[in-house]
């Protein structure tokens, strides 16, 4: 299910590059005739020709996938949302919500990032991961819950992560959580295992709520959707599969590198500007 869309992505390339198909099969020491058997699904590529293609292509230039997160962005209408998930394998059959773990940031669902980059750089250290697009239909009867980067998103996601165990009966996380698992689509900032070590410092009671705010503003990594009904699932599609090739992931982790050696200088600098100021986790939760 799901299958790359090799043949076109080839027309598409051969297009830009003015290669024919001979002159694009001899520059790979590939048959013209196993394309041909690839468009008429007499065969199917196999994993080391998707890499051979995909990375020849993106070795040339062509960032084929920047340019799919575009096309599509432009193509779904604006009252929807263009969506992307990072997945460490492919997806087989339908996507389901019982499958997914219950100590995730909003517990059970389906999580999608804004970007194909940003959801890129969360798998590419697995060697079989790939990007899907989606388009989520924003019905009106959808009830979608938003947060920022505040006091409330830190506490609800340290709760489903199972973390504030000594806390559990204070109503303002009963009434957080209930908040969620009312909703149809959550829509959040995202969170990393850079932001956790900012979390646990504030959940031990080593800095302050302002002081985990600030830095966790700092590492600014964009907005995820999760869907957490059955209903909106049903409003969400899945509409393409990227193939991420070697060197395209060694670009988004060295991307993904330079970003948190510059997030870690700011949380440093916003954790020492704010010290003191604020309140701790039991003044939070009292």
């Amino acid at each position: 299910m799901y299958e790359y869309e090799i043949s076109k992505d080839i027309e598409s390339f051969r297009d830009y590059a003015g290669l024919t198909e001979t002159e694009f099969a001899q520059q790979l020491g590939m048959p013209r005739s196993t394309f041909h058997n690839w468009k008429s699904g007499k065969s199917r590529p196999t994993d080391s020709s998707l890499e051979i293609i995909y990375g020849y292509m993106y070795n040339s230039g062509y960032r084929i996938n920047v340019l799919k997160e575009q096309l599509f962005k432009d193509r779904i209408r604006k009252d929807n949302a263009v969506l992307f998930h990072g997945a460490k394998t492919d997806i087989r059959g339908v996507v389901s919500l019982s499958s997914s773990s219950d100590d995730n940031d909003f517990g059970k669902g389906f999580y999608l990032g804004e970007s194909l980059q940003q959801s890129a750089s969360f798998v590419c250290n697995y060697p079989d991961s790939s990007v899907y697009i989606a388009e989520l239909k924003l019905e009106h009867d959808l009830k979608l819950v938003e947060f920022d980067v505040d006091t409330d998103w830190m506490l609800t996601i340290a709760f489903f992560r199972k973390k504030l165990e000594l806390y559990k009966e204070s109503r303002l996380l009963i009434e957080l959580a209930d908040r969620v698992r009312t909703a149809d689509v959550v829509r959040a900032p995202i969170a990393d295992n850079r932001m956790f070590q900012i979390l646990d410092e504030f959940i031990e009671g080593n800095i302050t709520d302002l002081q985990c705010k600030s830095a966790l503003s700092a590492t600014d990594l964009g907005k995820q959707y999760v869907i957490i009904s059955e209903k909106a699932l049903k409003n969400l599609e899945i509409i393409h599969h990227c193939y991420l090739c070697a060197p395209e992931k060694k670009n988004y982790l060295a991307e993904k590198a330079e970003f948190d050696k510059v997030s870690t200088q700011k949380v440093k600098f916003v954790k020492r500007e704010f010290a003191g100021k604020g309140k701790y986790i039991e003044e939070v939760l009292a």
